[in-house]
């Protein structure tokens, strides 16, 4: 019989930090929406703030429904961190190295990557901050959690619905990087969606400021280091 009133304590207890939750991912989300805009307006910002209120608002309801995450001491939360930045990490050495090989012949993309040289040291954190905040609230917040949400009321079971919307939110992340049909634009699509499924996972598992943080860690590797390494 005590069951049912533990559940309405964490849900009592859950409901506020949500709240608090979705009000700091959308402040960030409206700070990473300024680097995204050209020219930078009053109307764009507001435009756009009005934009990642939609998302943040529904991919908060659609994921504290599909997947309620448990309390964890912040030890826990220490090491996801570590995790999240070190997957970041290599895979953002994986994917420059993969873009190097094929600059030496792709002239397009030696040109991309060379386009930054010379700039400062903010410059690459800027932009991998606002790819980072701006892609995993539109892909993993809403995209995955929305289609979570649909599977689980088409289907009842959570974790196939997990799967296709991991696999979905993946292509659908994957194909908004496709470039063209090239051998460069095979090698983003394949590892775009590899990162959309690792990214997807992190989400779901362990909550969006891991996706983040490991999204943000590969963006710096390939932002930062590829123009200093391009020849």
């Amino acid at each position: 019989m005590s069951e049912p009133s533990q559940v309405a304590s964490i849900d009592s207890v859950r409901q506020p930090h949500a709240a608090g939750a979705a009000l700091c991912t959308w402040l960030l989300f409206c700070i990473a929406l300024v680097p995204q805009l050209d020219p930078i307006t009053v109307a764009g910002i507001g435009v756009g703030g009005a934009f990642g209120l939609g998302l943040v608002v529904i991919g908060f309801a659609a994921a504290t429904r599909c997947r309620p995450l448990p309390m964890r001491p912040l030890t826990r939360h220490a090491m996801f961190v570590m995790v999240s930045l070190g997957c970041g990490v290599l895979v953002g050495a994986v994917i420059l190295g993969a873009q190097l090989a094929l600059a030496t012949w792709d002239r397009s993309l030696h040109a991309q990557l060379a386009r930054f040289a010379g700039e400062g040291v903010a410059q690459p954190l800027i932009r991998a901050y606002s790819s980072a905040v701006f892609e995993e609230v539109i892909c993993r917040l809403f995209g995955l959690s929305a289609i979570a949400w649909i599977a689980i009321r088409l289907g009842k079971d959570r974790e196939l619905a997990f799967r296709i919307a991991l696999w979905s939110s993946a292509v659908l992340f994957a194909l908004g990087h496709f470039p063209d049909p090239s051998l460069t634009g095979l090698m983003v699509l394949l590892f775009n969606g590899l990162g959309g499924l690792l990214l997807g996972w992190f989400f779901w598992r362990w909550g969006l400021p891991y996706a983040i943080l490991c999204h943000f860690a590969g963006g710096v590797v390939i932002q930062g280091l590829g123009p200093l390494l391009v020849v």
